[in-house]
Formats: C-alpha cells, structure tokens, sequence
C-alpha cells in the first residue's frame, strides 16, 4: 500500500501474530475454510477464544488515512466472520470468550457493563 504500515514487522505475542480481520478478502478466506471444516467435521459448537493482546494495532490492507480506524474495522470484521458462520448452520453454536479484544472493543464503542457481563452494541455494517 506504501503506507507506514507496510514498512512495520508485526511483533508476536505468545507466538502467535494477529489476523487482518479488518481486511474483507481475510474474512472471506477464514469463511470459506472454517464452514467447510466445520460441516464436514460435523461441529456443532466451538469456543472462540480471544487471548492474543493486540500489540500491533494496525493493517497493511489499508491506507495510512484508514489507519486510525484499524480497531473499529476489525471489530466488524470479527463481527461479521461470527454472525455468517453462526447463520451458516442452525445446529452451529458459537461461544466467543472476550479476554483481551475487550480493550479494543472498548476503544470501538462504548461499552455497558451490567451484572458482571459485557455488552456491546455495534453494527454489522462497515
């Protein structure tokens, strides 16, 4: 893209690098495989775990201008992924465990907490 972002080295956390989730061809690629993994192994629930800290807030699919929108266009991204694997199968269930992407989607919304739990209202629309 020729932004600052292609010049960065991602860092690992864990061993673990992050996915562009905020890139709309990673999402479909992520869709495609795990639907097919998922209906050919017959899955009815996966626990989605989130607990990689994100050090690296940025994406090399977008513009040194989109940059600063990076943590929102993720969140959709992530958003998206879920809801059309969850509608992909009505026996499919989908438990996604929040530990460390609840910073950043505090940064993305605003966030209410009540009872204990999180809730996040966003919309599924980029």
């Amino acid at each position: 893209m020729g932004d600052c972002s292609s010049e960065r080295t991602p860092s690992l956390g864990r061993n673990q690098l992050v996915l562009d989730m905020a890139n709309p061809e990673v999402i479909e690629y992520l869709f495609e495989k795990l639907s097919d993994v998922f209906s050919r192994a017959k899955v009815d629930y996966v626990k989605w775990d989130h607990n990689r800290n994100f050090s690296d807030s940025y994406a090399h699919s977008l513009s040194a201008k989109e940059q600063a929108s990076f943590n929102h266009r993720y969140v959709l991204g992530l958003y998206d992924l879920l809801s059309r694997l969850t509608k992909a199968s009505q026996t499919f269930y989908l438990s996604l465990v929040l530990a460390a992407v609840i910073a950043l989607i505090s940064a993305c919304s605003a966030t209410c907490r009540k009872h204990g739990q999180v809730t996040t209202l966003m919309p599924l629309s980029a």
